[in-house]
């Protein structure tokens, strides 16, 4: 069999030729695809990479702009026969190594990838976590039997923190030596020159304001933290601003109607930029039922924003180090999360402290982790 650390896929001597692939399922404006357009981005600026990103759906708009030196293909096609296609493109591309992310791509990337490259999926959510709250039983045995059957044959596989890594080595039985964490990143720069951009801001008086972002899906929390302004007394109510779009914004405006709090909740939609907004809160509120490892939470953290954040799996009890850098709330409980906000809103935060705590997952740092996952790889299956 071919080794695939050999040819023009990457001289480990000079180290002047190794080639990087990417594989996803789409390119709209998720947290997954973000952080791998991000990575993929910062990798293209390194002279001794180059960098191919293959993905399976065309249409839509790349939620950024991809780096020239990226080499970008669009599969198409129905799922049945990406194998075949995803063989074609490693064949033209040959890369050396190649990360994927989203699961149906992940098993694609191993079952068809195998023998032809160094495949390493990414992991971006607690997969148990998901399936235990959204599917059926039925569904999450079965889903989590593909992954048993998949991808402990991958070569390595990344995930975004440390308790989806424990849970891929405990319930899919991967081997903890080529299981690795690296978590998504944040464009700390970028964050806080977008910050400094004009937005128009809501009517919010004199009160403070909080802010949340994200998709208006279940997984997102976002009733929670509807009813937990219910709680606040009249006089004492801050301001929410909610940002985002989804197939819960009617639900969410209904509940809103339904508790009196037209005058106190504005929905924003999705923002191009969403970094004034955030700037300008007093408090930035995460109330997710499960997360990956909330890129949000980063970004709020990386413009020195006070935050609360539901204790969901997984990704906050880590960024947060344990409520050293914000407070932990129960999931799925508005009471408490209602004290949680009103607790924030009245101490005092290190606002320096938290930008500097963001530092640890600038792009450059991850990208880095990347590359050398990427070529620790090569070297082993040489």
């Amino acid at each position: 069999m071919k080794n695939p650390a050999r040819d023009s896929r990457m001289n480990t001597r000079d180290a002047s030729s190794l080639k990087i692939g990417f594989f996803l399922p789409w390119l709209k404006g998720g947290g997954t695809e973000m952080a791998t357009l991000r990575v993929l981005n910062e990798l293209a600026e390194r002279p001794e990479t180059s960098v191919c990103l293959a993905v399976h759906q065309a249409g839509g708009t790349s939620p950024m702009p991809i780096h020239e030196r990226v080499a970008v293909a669009y599969l198409g096609g129905s799922l049945l026969g990406l194998n075949g296609r995803y063989r074609q493109w490693l064949e033209e591309a040959r890369p050396g190594v190649v990360f994927s992310a989203i699961n149906h791509v992940n098993l694609v990337n191993v079952w068809s990838g195998r023998g032809r490259t160094c495949v390493i999926p990414t992991v971006h959510n607690h997969l148990g976590e998901k399936l235990r709250r959204t599917g059926k039983p039925g569904e999450r045995l079965l889903k989590e039997l593909s992954l048993r059957c998949v991808l402990p044959h991958a070569d390595c596989v990344v995930g975004v923190s440390e308790d989806i890594c424990r849970y891929l080595i405990d319930t899919i039985g991967l081997d903890e030596v080529r299981t690795v964490f690296i978590p998504p990143p944040v464009r700390v720069a970028q964050v806080r020159a977008q910050a400094k951009e004009l937005a128009t801001f809501p009517e919010s008086g004199d009160r403070p304001v909080l802010v949340a972002s994200g998709r208006m899906v279940v997984q997102k929390g976002f009733d929670v933290l509807i009813r937990a302004m219910a709680l606040f007394e009249r006089a004492e109510r801050p301001a929410l601003w909610l940002l985002g779009d989804g197939e819960l914004m009617a639900a969410h405006q209904q509940l809103t109607s339904e508790l009196g709090l037209e005058a106190d909740v504005v929905f924003l939609g999705r923002q191009a930029n969403p970094f004034p907004y955030v700037q300008r809160a007093d408090c930035f509120v995460l109330p997710s039922r499960w997360e990956g490892f909330p890129l949000v939470l980063l970004e709020a953290i990386a413009l020195g924003r006070p935050v609360v954040a539901n204790d969901c799996r997984s990704g906050p009890r880590e960024i947060l180090e344990n409520g050293k850098w914000g407070i932990l709330t129960p999931v799925n409980d508005s009471e408490a999360l209602f004290v949680g906000i009103r607790e924030a809103l009245s101490r005092q935060w290190d606002c320096a402290a938290l930008r500097e705590r963001s530092e640890a997952f600038d792009v450059s740092r991850v990208a880095a982790q990347f590359y050398d996952v990427a070529v620790n790889t090569l070297l082993t299956k040489k």
